[in-house]
Order: C-alpha cells, then structure tokens, then sequence
C-alpha cells in the first residue's frame, strides 16, 4: 500500500458511485465500518463507454466526467454501480496499490477487483470474494439505540404495538401493477382498523401517486416523498416493534433485519434476483411473509458492513510488508 496507508495517519479512502443513493449509501455503510471518513467521488461516463461499460475497457481520463479521478489515487477504493466499474478498472491501472472493493456482483471479470462483497442470492464465488447475506447498511443495534435517544417517536404514546409499514414501488422503469398496489392497500386498511395497533405508514419515490392517494386517505400518520416534511424513516426503524416491508426493495429489506426487528414481507418481488433474495432471507429466519397474524419471532440482526469492513482490513493486513 502507499505511504498513507503506512503511516500513523488513516489511509484515504475514496467512495466511486454513479451517485445513485441505494448503492452509494451502501458503500458509506462500509466505510463507516472501517472508521474511515471517505471522499466522495461521483461519476459518469461519455460516449461510448456510457452504453458499452463494463465490457468496453480502454478507460482514459476523458472518459469521465463528474468528480475528477486524479492522483494522488487513494489507499483504498469501495465501489457500486455499472458505471464505476470503468473507474475502478481505469484507478487500477494507473494505481496497481489501491485496493479496490467492488459490493454487488459485477458481471464481469472478478480479478480487476482486489474484494468483490456479493450477496448470497447472487451465488458468486471466487478467489477474491465475499458472501453477505444481504445488502451492507449503516443501521445496527447501536445506532437504533443512538436514534431511539435523538429522534422523537414518529407513533402514539399508549400502550399499543408499534407497526412500520414501509412500502416501495416500481424498478428499473416498470411500475407496480395494480395487483401488488391492491396487497398493500389490502394490508394497510387491516392494520389502520386494528385496535391494537399503532400503523406509520412511509413510502418512497417509486411509491406510485395512486398508491399514495388511497393510502392518506386511511387517516393515520404516514410520511411519503414530495411532503416537504422530513423523512421519519430512521426513526420508524428505531421505534417499531414490527416491520411489514414491501418485497421490491432489498435495501429496504436489509435495514430491517441490520436492526433485530420483526420483519414481515408484503407481495411478491419483481425481479428473479428480488426473489432469490427473499426465500434465501426466508429460509435462513431473518423475515417471515406477511399475513394477517403477525406471529412473533427472533434472530441474531444481520452486520454485512462489518463483514465486509473486517474482510477488506484482513487482507490490506496481508499486503502489508
């Protein structure tokens, strides 16, 4: 490694997105993990690598534009997204020292990566990879335990249980079809009737207006994208005795059981690999599906950032002469 990493001082990390949230939160989780505050660097790609990335390669500086990738290169590199691939594989040629983790499963060639952090639903294996249960996320006991002393409870003070409704919507392009939308209206009307319940309903920005409209219209507290009031979402995390998660978003998903809670999934998933993750998360404990008892459960809370923080400072201790 370089002379930062050698030194007394932290190594420098760099973070190499294409800015989409849900993967770059991911890999803030895992620096967050190793203790390292990272540099941000934000990415896109010109013609033709924008359409042709991974596979294209011959990667040069003007292939980029964004945050500019210059020396002096970092110690270390966490990545996600398509487009960073191009970076990552462009930092390694002029940086062979930087060690670069790559979380998701590339679809590429694994040994431009020193660490690739796969799920397991996406069966990947290799000399250079590591298997986490689900996606990595900056929640875990502790910083429930953290959000439960700052964050107001966003549900009624009484003696009822706490339910965190948290519902998604429409990927990459395709919108929720009316049959998922009839689930979960389904599912909120039950629980908003329950006299033993306290419902907090939070949506997302895939959440369709349809959905929405049918949902305020239930008249319980609810929070959804566009109200220009701020996002209750970590604080429905730390004061739910029960989560009920829409099945299309694995981070969402993930989250919830980084934090221990109850977790029922609602609908079905849209995509092969949204189902793979979800009966792999079924059979192994860690959620239930969704039904009109909510039937108590336990199981140790999922920590895929510092499995994969732990991986990537074993193996920088393996390179360090």
């Amino acid at each position: 490694m370089s002379d930062t990493h050698n030194s007394t001082h932290p190594p420098v990390l760099w973070v190499v997105t294409e800015g989409m949230a849900g993967t770059e939160n991911q890999c803030l989780a895992v620096a967050a993990s190793l203790g390292i505050r990272p540099i941000v660097k934000q990415i896109s790609l010109r013609e033709p690598w924008k359409t042709l990335t991974p596979h294209l390669g011959f990667e040069c500086a003007w292939s980029f534009t964004g945050d500019e990738l210059l020396a002096p290169f970092p110690d270390i590199i966490i990545a996600a997204g398509r487009k960073s691939i191009a970076a990552c594989r462009y930092i390694k040629k002029k940086s062979p020292k930087t060690f670069i983790t790559f979380l998701q499963n590339p679809r590429i060639d694994l040994r431009i990566f020193d660490l690739v952090a796969a799920p397991a639903h996406d069966h990947l294996s290799g000399a250079n990879v590591i298997t986490t249960i689900a996606t990595p996320t900056k929640y875990n006991p502790d910083v429930i335990d953290d959000i439960k002393h700052i964050a107001p409870s966003p549900f009624s003070k009484n003696e009822k249980q706490n339910i965190g409704m948290i519902i998604g919507g429409g990927i990459a392009g395709r919108m929720m079809d009316q049959a998922e939308q009839n689930k979960i209206i389904a599912a909120a009307t039950l629980l908003a009737h329950d006299d033993t319940i306290n419902l907090f309903i939070i949506g997302s920005r895939r959440t369709p207006e349809s959905l929405v409209a049918t949902l305020r219209a239930l008249n319980v507290p609810s929070w959804f994208y566009g109200s220009g009031q701020s996002n209750p979402y970590a604080a429905l995390l730390a004061h739910s005795d029960a989560l009920i998660v829409t099945a299309d978003s694995p981070s969402m998903i993930s989250d919830a059981i980084s934090i221990g809670t109850q977790t029922y999934i609602l609908g079905a998933p849209q995509t092969k690999r949204h189902a793979d993750l979800v009966v792999h998360l079924t059979s192994s404990g860690f959620i239930q599906p969704y039904g009109l008892e909510l039937i108590p459960y336990s199981y140790v809370p999922v920590n895929d950032s510092a499995l994969i923080a732990a991986a990537i400072q074993e193996k920088l201790a393996k390179n360090i002469v």
